[in-house]
Order: C-alpha cells, then sequence, then structure tokens
C-alpha cells in the first residue's frame, strides 16, 4: 500500500464550528430598497416628462392650427362646396372669394391700381380744410394670376412744387397711397350679373362716411353709390402713408455735439400683402362675424378711441369679414330665372408688413425750385395667414423700437431690421443680399460669446494652480473689464436708464469679472483661505502657501519672453494707436458714424484712453500664453472649449463683414480694420493649440 494512503491527510468537508458560531453568507439583494425608489422615481419622473412634452406638443398643434386657420370655425360644411357649374341650392349658404380659380367661381386675374392723394389741412380751426387731391392713379400691375406670389414694379412720380410748399408749410398735410385690386381689364366681370345687397364692417372707419381717409380710385370718375360692385372693390383697398414727420440728431463733427433737426420724408417704397386663403364660410356665421366686427369698430374705434390696439387692423381679428357682396343674373329681379348666383368677400390687403426704413424715404429739404420727381417702388405679394400671424410680432417690435430721434447708427440698424423682416416674408426687396443668413450666422457668433462667460469663470473659479498659465497679463485684463463694466454700471444710473435694459447685464459681467479678478489673484500671490461659520461660507483666515514645483517651472518659462520687452510692445501699441497714422481700412464702414459714436469707433484717437490700453493688454495676454504654451507644450489659461468658442465668435462676427460677395452688404455694417485681423491670429493660434496639446492637469505636487 503507498505511503500517502497509509497515513491520509484528513481533510474536513464540513465546517466543525459550533452551530452558534456559523453565520450564513447570504448574497445582498439587487433591487435595494434605495434602488427600488430610485427606480420608481425614475419612472414616474419619465412619465411626467411624456406628459408634460405631450402637452406642449398640443399646445403648439393648437397654436399653429389657429395660426394657419384663424377663422376655421366660420368655415362651411365640406357637404356645401361647390360641386359644378349651374345653380345649386347650397350657393347661398355659403360665401366664396371674389378672386380665386375659375371653377370655383372667382376672378382669376387682376389689376393692382395704386394712387397717391395729398391734403393740407387748415392750421387754425377757423380755416376750412381742403379735400383730398388725386395726384396719382394707374395700374401698376396688369393682368396678374391670382396664384401669383410676388411681383415687383417702379414707378416714376412728379410731385409740383408748389404742391410741396403746400405741404410743408401745414404741420397737418397729408400724403397718403391707396391701392385696390380689380378685376383685369382682359377679362372683366360678366356684365349679365347683377350684384347687389352690399354689406361692409369698413363704411364707417376707412372709406365713404369718413372724411380723414380718401376713396380708393377704381375708375374714372365720381362712383355712383347704386354702383354696388365699385363700392365692394373700393372698400377692400388698403391705405398707406407717404408723408413722414420726425425729428433726427445731428452730431456737430467739431465738438461732437448733437443738435435735434426737423425733418420731413416721402416714403418710397410701398409693399402690399394679400391673405392667401381662399377659404368657404358659412353665410350664418360670416353675417354674424361681420355685423360684430362693424359694431366693435362704431363704439371702440372712432375718434380719440382709434388708438385701441385691438383696433389695429389683421387678418387674425377681422379677416375677410370686411366685405360682403350679393349677386346672381336674375331677369328682372326673379331669382327663378337665375343660373348664377351667391355671396362673395372681398381679399384682405394690408400694407402693415411694408415698413419703410431710411433707405426707403427721400428727404424733403423745402428749398425745392423745381419740381420732385423719385421712384416709387410697389411690391405686391400673398402671404400664408400663418407667415402673417408670425410676422405681426415683428412689426409691433419694429413699431414699439423705432426711436422718436435715432441718429445714423439707430437708422442703419433700423433699416436692417426692416430688411431681415422683408426677407422673413418673402419680400426680396433687395434679392442681392441676405440678411437672414447673416443674421444667423451673427446670432451663432453671439451665442458662442455668451457660452464662453460661463466656461471662463468656472475655470477660473475651480483653479488651484497657476500651473501653464501667464498670470500678470490676465490680471491686467480682467481689472480693466472690470473697470470698464463698472463705469458703464455707474453711467447708467446718473443717467436713470432702465434697470433691464441698461443695468442689468453689465451688473452680471462685473460680478463674473470680479469673481474672475479674486481668483487671478489668489493665483498669483498663493493665498489660500480658510472657512468657516455657518456652513463653510465665512472666510475665517487666510495664509501664503509655496509655489509648487510645476508653478516655478511654468515662471521661468514664462520669464524667458522678458515682460520688459512685454511692456514696451504693450505701450507702443495704444500709442500706435492713439497718436500714430490711421489704420489701413480693409473695409469701410457702410456708414458715417458720428465722432462720439462708441458701438462701432473701434478705436479712439482722443487720447491715450481706456480702450487702447484696452486692446494693448488683450493681445499681450494672448500672446504670452501662446507662448508659455508652446514652452511647456500644454494647454491652459481657459478650457479647451473656450478658447474654440472664442475663434468661433470673431469667425461669425467678422466673416459676414468680410464675405459681402455671398451676405451682401448692410447698413450698420461695420468697419474692417488690420488691427481686427491682428487680434484674430492669437485666437486662432490658441484654437489650435486647444486641439494639439493636452491640458494642464489641477494636481498639486510635492515639494521639492
Amino acid at each position: 500500500m503507498p505511503p500517502d494512503r497509509m497515513n491520509p491527510t484528513y481533510h474536513s468537508l464540513v465546517d466543525e464550528a459550533p452551530v452558534a458560531h456559523r453565520r450564513r453568507k447570504t448574497q445582498p439583494s439587487s433591487l435595494s430598497p434605495w434602488r427600488c425608489c430610485a427606480w420608481s422615481a425614475a419612472v414616474v419622473a419619465l412619465v411626467c416628462g411624456a406628459g408634460i412634452a405631450f402637452f406642449f406638443y398640443k399646445v403648439f398643434e393648437e397654436a399653429y392650427r389657429m395660426a394657419a386657420a384663424p377663422h376655421r370655425v366660420h368655415h362651411a360644411n365640406e357637404t356645401l362646396l361647390f360641386q359644378g357649374p349651374g345653380i345649386a341650392d347650397n350657393e347661398s349658404q355659403v360665401v366664396r372669394s371674389f378672386f380665386g380659380a375659375n371653377d370655383k367661381g372667382g376672378v382669376e386675374r387682376f389689376d393692382l391700381k395704386a394712387a397717391i392723394w395729398a391734403k393740407v389741412d387748415a392750421e387754425s380751426e377757423d380755416e376750412k380744410d381742403e379735400t383730398w387731391t388725386l395726384l396719382y392713379s394707374e395700374d401698376v400691375l396688369k393682368d396678374v394670376e391670382i396664384t401669383a406670389k410676388s411681383l415687383k414694379t417702379t414707378q416714376r412720380v412728379t410731385l409740383s412744387q408748389s404742391l410741396l410748399s403746400r405741404l410743408l408749410d401745414s404741420s397737418k398735410s397729408r400724403l397718403q397711397a391707396s391701392f385696390a385690386m380689380l378685376p383685369s381689364s382682359s377679362t372683366p366681370v360678366d356684365p349679365s350679373l347683377d350684384f347687389h345687397t352690399f354689406r361692409s364692417s369698413r363704411n364707417a372707419t376707412n372709406f365713404g362716411r369718413d372724411p380723414l381717409n380718401p376713396l380708393a380710385p377704381l375708375f374714372p370718375g365720381p362712383i355712383d353709390s347704386k354702383d354696388l360692385l365699385k363700392r365692394f372693390l373700393g372698400n377692400s383697398a388698403v391705405l398707406q402713408t407717404l408723408l413722414r414727420r420726425s425729428t433726427v440728431r445731428k452730431t456737430n463733427g467739431t465738438d461732437g455735439q448733437s443738435e435735434k433737426e426737423e425733418v420731413v420724408q416721402i416714403v418710397t417704397s410701398s409693399i402690399v400683402t394679400m391673405a392667401n386663403d381662399f377659404a368657404v364660410y358659412d353665410s350664418k356665421a360670416f353675417n354674424a362675424s361681420l355685423v360684430e366686427r362693424n359694431q366693435f369698430r362704431a363704439l371702440y374705434c372712432t375718434g380719440d378711441t382709434s388708438s385701441n390696439p385691438a383696433c389695429t387692423r389683421s387678418f387674425s381679428t377681422d379677416g375677410h369679414f370686411e366685405n360682403l357682396i350679393e349677386f346672381d343674373d336674375s331677369a328682372g329681379g326673379d331669382l327663378s330665372t337665375a343660373k348664377r348666383q351667391g355671396w362673395r368677400y372681398g381679399s384682405f390687403l394690408t400694407t402693415r408688413y411694408g415698413m419703410a426704413g431710411p433707405k426707403d424715404q427721400m428727404r424733403v429739404r423745402g428749398n425745392e425750385t423745381d419740381d420732385l420727381s423719385f421712384d416709387w417702388h410697389i411690391t405686391w405679394t400673398a402671404a400664408s395667414p400663418l407667415r402673417l400671424a408670425v410676422a405681426s410680432p415683428f412689426s409691433i417690435a419694429f413699431e414699439a423700437s423705432d426711436p422718436d430721434e435715432p441718429d445714423v447708427h439707430e437708422m442703419a440698424s433700423s433699416q436692417d431690421f426692416l430688411d431681415v423682416v422683408h426677407s422673413a416674408m418673402g419680400h426680396h426687396v433687395r434679392p442681392d443680399s441676405r440678411p437672414l443668413a447673416r443674421v444667423a450666422v451673427r446670432a451663432v457668433g453671439a451665442v458662442a460669446g455668451f457660452l464662453q462667460v460661463p466656461i471662463d469663470a468656472h475655470y477660473w473659479l475651480t483653479r488651484s494652480l497657476s500651473t501653464g498659465i501667464s498670470l500678470p497679463f490676465e490680471l491686467a485684463y480682467t481689472t480693466l473689464t472690470a473697470s470698464d463694466l463698472a463705469r458703464d454700471i455707474i453711467k447708467a444710473f446718473i443717467r436713470r436708464a432702465s434697470f433691464f435694459d441698461s443695468v442689468l447685464l453689465p451688473t452680471i459681467l462685473f460680478l463674473v469679472a470680479a469673481s474672475i479678478l479674486c481668483s487671478q489673484l489668489n493665483l498669483l500671490c498663493g493665498l489660500v483661505w480658510q472657512w468657516g461659520g455657518p456652513k463653510g461660507l465665512v472666510p475665517v483666515g487666510l495664509e501664503r502657501r509655496r509655489p509648487t514645483h510645476s508653478e516655478r517651472a511654468s515662471r521661468r518659462a514664462d520669464a524667458q519672453l522678458d515682460w520688459r520687452l512685454r511692456v514696451l510692445l504693450g505701450v507702443a501699441i495704444a500709442v500706435l494707436l492713439d497718436y500714430g497714422p490711421s489704420l489701413p481700412h480693409i473695409l469701410t464702414s457702410s456708414y458715417t458714424p458720428p465722432s462720439n459714436d462708441a458701438a462701432y469707433k473701434l478705436l479712439p484717437r482722443d487720447l491715450l484712453t481706456h480702450n487702447s490700453l484696452l486692446y494693448a493688454i488683450e493681445l499681450l495676454a494672448k500672446l504670452s500664453q501662446v507662448h508659455l504654451n508652446y514652452r511647456l507644450h500644454t494647454f491652459a489659461g481657459t478650457h479647451r472649449l473656450s478658447a474654440i468658442l472664442v475663434l468661433l465668435h470673431s469667425i461669425c462676427d467678422h466673416g459676414p463683414t468680410i464675405l459681402t460677395s455671398f451676405f451682401g452688404s448692410w447698413e450698420a455694417r461695420p468697419p474692417l480694420y488690420v488691427s481686427d485681423l491682428v487680434a484674430v491670429l492669437p485666437e486662432a493660434v490658441l484654437a489650435w493649440q486647444a486641439v494639439r496639446y493636452s491640458a494642464v492637469k489641477q494636481e498639486e505636487e510635492e515639494e521639492e
């Protein structure tokens, strides 16, 4: 027997410890109470989030439906729609568009008639006001299909010198244009049709009995009150004021003082917009809405109450419920002999979205010795109800933000805002420009600039080492920035400006800059704060730590570029900007800014001022950081994302200014200096280093 089998080693298979001392080891449950609560909360949050998302989706869907068809509740039932030519029993129960498809009983082609009226009111109550005088009347667009999208024409208009003198002498004088859509002269309305039972909600407010506004110029000679078709077409017309009086701030170039000047301008651009909607309405609902709107205007929209916002004419409130007419081709009024009959409503026209900017106005100086001639640019366009609803806030915003005494920069900005609105409406008044693309690119740059602020604040407030950072010039730049913001806040309080418009944003930026400045001082001096008190929010002590090995190595690398050379370079840049020759303009500004315009005058030439020092120190701070990154082959001074956002902001800011061949020129386009390109170069290098080099770690190293 083998020895190992004679004396085998005993291995117990069972634990021989007393039963009382044995503990059974169990695996922890994968679904603990805390995990159960967490999963339940996640499910509840998911369900609530889905419910909220569904709620907002339904709200958006309903808002979209209301904007796309604001009068859907008044539409006729589909069973009452036109099924073919001839008399239908349901034609007396529906109301159709006067202009529309021929197979739907409408007029397919139209002429756009435009006219200019003048009226000189008496200055005193003893004198009698003059009546409206027709100065110009012409079919500016002929034989246009109702399915057209946008058409433009230019007419030459001449105003006599005597009329101009009378208009300028009286502050109550008015010059108005009227536009009306008429059936095309090539395809007139069937003369066998008898139009009768004309109703309108505009008689007491715009045409007919109101002497404040002229009648629409339809046909030569006076309009017979019994000619209901002409009255129907006339009451569907729309007006636009062509004479504007305003006060402009004029800057004296010698001392920079501004003075007010009264100016009179003539609008040379008109945009007539038709609601591209040919819905079929229920006749009872249509008549009820027309009567309701007529009563509302009679009560609240006459005399001094006409400034009520609810009286503003819009498609969402007035719609097609303004003019209604009935027709048939019966013989002697016997409807049993009629082959065609029905109700028709007029098209909704408006000039509300044809706001004229400074470029669309011609100044009348009052010393003209000859007749005044100008090109009148008229645009007819069709817009859907949804587009009209979207554009309404922009027209209200333009009227609210239009300054009473604009300067050159405000006028240029106003024109640019209008170009964006017109482009969004599809007017294309300036086909060589792309305002929407320009605004989108500059908006991306603005967002990148704003995102940079919290990212930089996070970097400096969480930094514990100054390794890899060129601190001296960063500290100087932050100090000047904070002082500049503090100065703006003090000026805003002195002027008693609006808190939300002029104080809130500079205050937030000042607090961010001040916190960054404190963090940079702590890093430069090696200060360590000790916190205590309630929740550790009260500073109770301060001590100074020794710099680490990496910080000393970083400062030695930074010192390889002599600080005296950098100071001399900064002073030289500031002196050159203020006292040296003017830097060449790569691209000049699209307008001539006044001497005290701080919006686009980048570099002042009065004395060694704050802006030139700020530019020089910012440039030196970037160059110093580029040099230190190159020496250490690391990236620091900001987050990588922030460096990329800075470059993106500069590209989006200067890109539309440079690429005028694509974006086109605009009125408030700033100039492009050589200094702008010089400032972009270190930003591009920093962005490249952010991608190329590794970031400096935030780890303390052992002392040597």
